[in-house]
């Protein structure tokens, strides 16, 4: 049943985990999945993003390591003008990446006032 206490209660579980499905919300909170679903779209405004299409999130250290990258790079670019005859350039690199979570896996509650759509 669709009550305001529900409502609370389903937003309060999908901002504790973004990526629980409308089973798993019914399972926890105990109310069907059809009124589960009415109040993720209809009330919250909610609706399912696949986390791949967003950036990888990043750790504090990741990040700190990217800039540091980036300052080293524009540093040798203004004290060597010829800095970029000294890279090397192949014709094609392929990069592989293990992810061990699937698509499914990554998905993820977005409500509208959530940043990047």
């Amino acid at each position: 049943m669709k009550t305001q206490d529900n409502v609370e209660k389903v937003a309060r579980i999908v901002r504790g985990d973004r990526r629980l499905s409308i089973r798993a919300i019914s399972e926890f909170t105990k109310i069907n999945k059809e009124s589960v679903r009415q109040i993720l779209h209809d009330d919250l405004g909610t609706e399912m993003l696949c986390a791949k299409v967003l950036p990888k999130i990043l750790t504090l250290q990741q990040k700190e390591h990217r800039v540091n990258c980036c300052v080293d790079t524009l540093e040798n670019i203004e004290n060597d003008p010829d800095f970029f005859l000294n890279v090397i350039r192949c014709d094609e690199t392929w990069n592989f990446q293990y992810d061990p979570e699937t698509k499914r896996q990554s998905m993820h509650w977005k409500s509208p006032q959530s940043p990047c759509k």
